[in-house]
């Protein structure tokens, strides 16, 4: 995926974002964590749960718990990361559509929370130059109500479209 995130109004997107995929749905599981020796009760028994989504911030580390990580979920299409969740227009990220990879599990919630960093360091940024009197008057995505700490990925919602495969990030907070 690209490290580039692209503020896109959510009328220009491809597809209808209620619901869930029209073209299917990418879902995950992670292992437990490994509780800490001083954990109570209520930490123990959450150590040991299968978790069905994981907080950006969680990542990269907790990738490597990923049941099934290496699963293929697009093979050699290009793909469009859609990112609509605490936003007043989308983020998006394009893959190359020269690089011909699949794209594994990891590899697409690992892109995920990559994006998700670049869209809030962007929205930091175009605040902290507007404050500095520098005439943006429109932060690019309009990131309300949430913190990037408060944000989970729970599952993928997919769109095949002619020109790629687009995947909209279903999340949670």
């Amino acid at each position: 995926m690209s490290d580039e995130v692209h503020p896109v109004e959510f009328a220009e997107l491809p597809f209808d974002r209620s619901g869930s995929g029209r073209d299917g749905s990418i879902h995950f599981r992670l292992r437990p964590s490994e509780p800490a020796e001083d954990e109570g009760e209520d930490d123990a028994f959450f150590a040991e749960t299968i978790a069905e989504s994981v907080a950006i911030t969680a990542l990269p580390g907790a990738a490597d718990r990923l049941i099934d990580g290496d699963r293929i979920v697009v093979e050699d299409r290009p793909i469009v990361l859609v990112l609509d969740y605490p936003m007043d227009r989308a983020a998006v990220s394009l893959a190359d559509p020269d690089a011909g990879d699949d794209l594994t599990l990891r590899g697409l919630i690992l892109a995920t929370a990559e994006a998700y960093r670049t869209a809030f360091d962007m929205e930091r940024q175009a605040y902290d130059a507007f404050r500095r009197g520098e005439g943006i008057t429109r932060p690019p995505f309009g990131i309300f109500g949430h913190g990037i700490d408060d944000l989970f990925i729970e599952y993928f919602a997919v769109f095949d479209e002619e020109d790629a495969v687009w995947i909209l990030a279903a999340m949670g907070s």
